[in-house]
């Protein structure tokens, strides 16, 4: 990882390789919870999923050299506004967002279109639909010659191994070294099995996330195991609920 700022910004790779990188991971400190963003670089142009723009005109400097053309701004999840009005305009780039986008009018000035299939994402890369009542929208890209790479902001959070927190401390809902399902407020445990069992008949070789800052490998098995074994937990506010697995 490139740090940038210490406790700032960091950047690394996440697919590819230095030279030819298909995902770059960005990794913010200081603006609330840990938070990630990603740069899918395309032919046609990089996408930037959830922005978060660094403070530092150093750090935004890398940011530029490492995204190049800007194709899209992706907003994944109503919940996940943070920079985007202003990454757009930075970049002069249109906002892709969820159907439920239309909620939020903060950003919903600056969204350009809602995910369709009149709306397709450059090189294959597909949506598909949470199930969340939020709206959250995954991403699925099957790299040509490499990963294929779910991404999501907040319905899968977790990572293999410990790590990578900066020096933060690691909030329970991250599930470091374990896996953590999140729903919006109290659907049932089979509700949540009907939304993730779905995954099954997907390829997928990497989850990420919006939070962690490491990645969720073997996520299929994983899943397949929360779902059958998990603890199931409602929060005591109802504003969401958990399926969660520590990993041995």
């Amino acid at each position: 990882m490139e740090y940038v700022i210490k406790h700032g910004t960091g950047f690394s790779v996440e697919v590819g390789s230095p030279e030819e990188p298909e995902i770059t991971r960005w990794t913010s400190w200081g603006n609330g919870d840990l938070q990630q963003s990603f740069m899918l670089h395309t032919p046609e142009g990089t996408l930037i999923t959830d922005p978060v723009l660094p403070q530092q005109g150093e750090a935004l400097k890398v940011l530029k050299r490492r995204a190049g053309r800007v194709a899209a701004i992706l907003s994944l999840s109503p919940l996940h506004e943070r920079h985007i009005s202003e990454a757009a305009r930075r970049y002069r780039a249109p906002v892709y967002g969820p159907p439920s986008a239309k909620k939020t009018t903060k950003y919903g000035r600056k969204l350009n279109a809602r995910y369709d299939a009149a709306q397709p994402l450059p090189d294959g890369i597909q949506t598909i639909e949470s199930g969340d009542e939020n709206g959250e929208i995954w991403l699925y890209w099957q790299i040509p010659k490499g990963k294929k790479v779910l991404i999501n902001a907040d319905t899968i959070y977790g990572q293999n191994e410990r790590g990578g927190m900066g020096g933060r401390n690691v909030s329970y809902w991250m599930q470091e070294k374990g896996i953590r399902l999140r729903a919006t407020g109290t659907p049932s445990r089979t509700e949540l099995r009907r939304r993730y069992e779905r995954l099954d008949a997907l390829d997928i070789d990497l989850i990420l996330n919006g939070h962690n800052p490491l990645p969720l490998t073997n996520p299929k098995a994983a899943i397949n195991e929360v779902l059958s074994s998990g603890t199931f937990e409602v929060h005591p506010s109802g504003v969401c609920t958990f399926m969660y697995l520590d990993f041995k």
